[in-house]
């Protein structure tokens, strides 16, 4: 996927709310219609990375992946702009100790399904949303 394909994609700015920030990404004058997404997502992983106790990376072609200092932040709560189609909320809340929980809205729990990993890269099921999950699962 290139640029190219997202500016028809999508309306600029695109604003993300990730925690209590909001993240405006902006259509960057240098980047041509032949480039890559991922100078797309490397902007959004660069602002989202500002957050204290979060990283972001891209995931290859069409996302992102976080790293998120537990002892830091407890209740992380990332938004995709509302006028996406593919509308996705990915929330989750932890003790820091032994349990993570991800929340995701009804409608969403599909189009989260398969997005969220564990650190062994295995996909998290329908039913392991809004359950207890061991934390041992996702630490690093």
């Amino acid at each position: 996927m290139t640029i190219g394909d997202l500016n028809h994609q999508i309306d600029y700015p695109r604003v993300y709310k990730c925690m209590d920030k909001t993240i405006q990404i902006d259509r960057d004058a240098s980047w041509k219609d032949d480039d890559s997404i991922l100078k797309y997502y490397n902007t959004l992983a660069d602002e989202v990375s500002k957050i204290d106790g979060i990283q972001a990376f891209p995931s290859g072609v069409n996302g992102l992946i976080f790293r998120i200092d537990v002892n830091k932040v407890k209740n992380f709560k990332f938004e995709k702009p509302m006028y996406e189609t593919s509308f996705d909320i990915l929330e989750f809340v932890t003790d820091a100790k032994s349990y993570l929980r991800v929340y995701t809205p009804d409608l969403s729990i599909y189009s989260n399904y398969g997005k969220v990993l564990d650190k062994e890269g295995t996909k998290l099921n329908p039913q392991d949303f809004g359950v207890q999950i061991p934390l041992s699962r996702f630490l690093i």
